[in-house]
C-alpha cells in the first residue's frame, strides 16, 4: 500500500535526482504505457496539447498495449512533478 508519506518521500527524491541530472529548463521525455483503445490515450495527448511537445506512438508486440513517449521543454522539476501527479489520476496508465 502506498501511504501519503512514502508518495512525498519519493517525489522529493525523484525531484533532487531531476534537479542533478540536466540544465534546467530543458527537454524531458515522458514515457507512459496503455491499453488499446484506453481513453488514457487521448487524456494524455490531451495534457501536452498546448506545450509543442514531439508525442511517439509504440503498439506492443501482441498489440494490447501502447508505449507513448512525450518530448516537450519543461521549466523545472517541479513542472515535471505536477505532469506525473496528473498522470496518477488516470486509470490503466503505467509511467515508466
Amino acid at each position: 500500500m502506498v501511504t501519503d508519506d512514502s508518495r512525498a518521500d519519493f517525489y522529493s527524491r525523484f525531484h533532487e535526482q531531476l534537479q542533478n541530472s540536466q540544465p534546467w529548463p530543458g527537454e524531458y521525455m515522458f514515457k507512459f504505457i496503455f491499453k488499446k483503445g484506453s481513453s488514457s490515450q487521448h487524456q494524455l495527448e490531451e495534457m501536452f496539447d498546448s506545450s509543442g511537445a514531439t508525442i511517439n506512438l509504440k503498439p506492443s508486440s501482441k498489440g494490447a498495449y501502447i508505449s507513448m513517449s512525450i518530448t516537450t521543454n519543461m521549466a523545472n522539476p517541479e513542472a515535471v512533478i505536477a505532469i506525473y501527479k496528473k498522470v496518477e489520476q488516470l486509470q490503466d496508465v503505467i509511467t515508466l
